[in-house]
């Protein structure tokens, strides 16, 4: 439905149409079902859905819960691909926002009482190291590209 088969617009028309037919006839016995059994699940609000006091027809419900879940195939795909062809033109940008934000925080629990520079921390206490402060220290990561991102 979503990449109709067909070299002209007549037959792309035609797999679409007999792709709707194919799905409508696989979906309809569920919505059949959900108006005789509602389970309180989408389809069950949408098969007993109304306009204006009036019951939605067969096809429209149909149509409906088409466009539900085919609405998140492509969308989705093309939000995310759109937004990695945004990324990739920014490499620099990219790496420098892996090195001041990264992704992964290092926890550790603390087996003994300690002082460490003048911190006094217990056993058991959890301590979170802040990956952040070695991702921007100058003398272990240098800025090879000058980008000064986040001043």
């Amino acid at each position: 439905m979503l990449r109709p088969d067909g070299n002209t617009a007549v037959e792309m028309a035609a797999s679409m149409s007999a792709a709707n037919k194919g799905f409508f006839a696989y979906i309809g016995p569920t919505v059949q079902d959900r108006r005789a059994n509602p389970i309180g699940a989408w389809i069950s609000t949408i098969a007993h859905r109304q306009v204006n006091g009036q019951p939605v027809s067969d096809y429209e419900i149909l149509a409906m819960i088409t466009l539900v879940l085919l609405a998140g195939l492509d969308t989705v795909v093309n939000f995310l691909l759109f937004c990695m062809e945004f990324r990739a033109r920014i490499p620099i940008r990219a790496e420098e926002l892996i090195r001041r934000f990264p992704l992964v925080a290092q926890a550790r629990l603390v087996t003994k009482d300690i002082i460490r520079d003048g911190v006094e921390m217990k056993q058991s206490d959890m301590v979170l190291v802040p990956s952040t402060l070695h991702g921007i220290d100058e003398r272990e990561n240098k800025d090879l590209y000058g980008t000064q991102f986040c001043p």
